[in-house]
């Protein structure tokens, strides 16, 4: 009752069974925090506040990247491979590990432009330059089979949801996931940019980066923040492959986005139907 919309689509119950299960997920956590007496960000980085403690502790680490599984596995279950009657298991897993190398490349991508402006202001950080550079050196290898993850596990993903190109551009879906796949290319741009140009400082300059690297992080990090809300639309959404009689022609999406003139009369109910039929 508290869905009323969600109830009339066939792909419905499981955008119903997301939210339901994402509202409690959030109750039960604002209720432990409660409980406990802290915020709610310092309970979701628990983990990874105990591993500050003690760098060295073989048992925090496994806590830590047991907690990341524990998230990656159950974000496996509010995805759309989990609404699927076949390759239900397959779906799933590429889903998880999808999102594994979106969390990679935008997390450390965050943290190299959140170091670079700290280092600015910290004047203990500031005394040693390259120790930006020697960061960003070593995450690149960790960035690059990111993007391979994301990439392979997104082209099948799009080759299943989205079985051609009228699917592509006819559909809410398709549309959407093409504006991802644009800011994920931005992204990548910039990304080859940052390789290019700490390559080239490593050469240059004692400090290992080009001046412009740090802007090219950061233009990253934007664009790539920008995908991950386009992302989380799609989560709204039925794939367009469960669409087949719900799809835009070319010529009908070319004629929906073509410039004109504003009207300052709002058409009758006649126009209204005679363009919706």
């Amino acid at each position: 009752r508290c869905l009323p919309g969600i109830r009339y689509t066939p792909w419905g119950s499981v955008v119903g069974m997301t939210r339901v299960f994402g509202g409690i997920e959030m109750a039960l956590w604002d209720a432990c925090g409660k409980i406990e007496g802290v915020p709610l960000h310092v309970l979701l980085g628990g983990a990874v506040a105990l591993l500050r403690r003690d760098t060295t502790s073989a048992l925090r680490w496994v806590v830590t990247f047991g907690a990341v599984a524990l998230l990656i596995a159950t974000g496996a279950w509010q995805v759309h491979g989990a609404s699927r009657a076949e390759d239900r298991e397959l779906l799933m897993t590429l889903t998880a590990l999808h999102q594994l190398g979106a969390a990679v490349w935008v997390g450390g991508v965050l943290h190299l432009g959140s170091l670079w402006r700290l280092m600015k202001k910290d004047s203990s950080l500031a005394a040693h330059p390259q120790l930006w550079s020697i960061l960003l050196a070593r995450f690149t290898p960790i960035g690059i089979a990111s993007v391979l993850l994301l990439i392979g596990t997104g082209a099948v993903l799009t080759f299943d949801y989205v079985d051609n190109l009228q699917g592509l551009i006819g559909t809410a879906f398709g549309s959407i996931l093409g504006v991802k796949w644009a800011l994920g290319a931005g992204a990548l741009g910039f990304a080859w940019l940052n390789f290019s140009s700490a390559r080239r400082g490593v050469e240059k300059t004692p400090t290992g980066a080009g001046p412009m690297t740090p802007y090219f992080v950061e233009s990253e990090g934007i664009l790539l923040l920008g995908a991950l809300f386009v992302a989380t639309t799609l989560a709204a959404l039925p794939p367009a492959i469960d669409l087949p009689d719900q799809r835009a022609t070319a010529t009908e999406v070319v004629h929906t986005f073509a410039p004109r003139i504003p009207q300052i009369v709002s058409p009758s109910i006649e126009e209204v139907r005679i363009a919706e039929a």
